[in-house]
């Protein structure tokens, strides 16, 4: 030997990573990755893990242009009034949310105070009950003088 030391081993493969973006566009798994690419899926997972490399910014590239084009198209759909692409966004961007409101009264204190007869509470409450109005998933609820519920 002479001396000098060469590099071993396998050269490093480069891999085409406008491909790569695309797959990560797709949001490929690592085996469809490995597949396409005709490399292991280990390879895949190790150029993955690695932070640093060249492959797993190219992968996430791809995959911000993916969440960008969802978002133009939802958002689109919801301003061509798609209503449940319009819930889905108040709700994920606006952070709005679905609730049920349950309300408990004690009929009698609520007939002094709205100075109106028990009839006429009763005539209300009957047209609530039969769904006259609507309250959405809202019901009332009487409270016996023994606090216990009567629907």
């Amino acid at each position: 030997m002479s001396g000098v030391k060469g590099k071993s081993g396998r050269k490093k493969k480069t891999y085409d990573l406008s491909l790569v973006e695309s797959l990560g566009a797709l949001d490929c798994t690592h085996p469809e990755m490995a597949a396409m690419l005709e490399v292991s899926q280990r390879t895949v997972d190790s150029l993955m893990e690695d932070g640093e490399s060249s492959f797993l910014a190219s992968y996430k590239k791809g995959q911000g242009r993916s969440k960008i084009s969802l978002r133009r198209t939802l958002r689109r759909l919801a301003d061509e009034g798609n209503i449940p692409a319009a819930i889905f966004l108040a709700k994920n961007r606006l952070g709005m949310t679905d609730y049920q409101v349950h309300v408990q009264v004690d009929v009698k204190q609520l007939i002094a105070q709205c100075d109106i007869s028990e009839a006429d509470f009763n005539r209300v409450k009957g047209r609530i009950d039969r769904g006259e109005y609507d309250f959405g998933d809202t019901k009332l609820i009487e409270v016996k003088g023994d606090g216990k519920e009567d629907g």
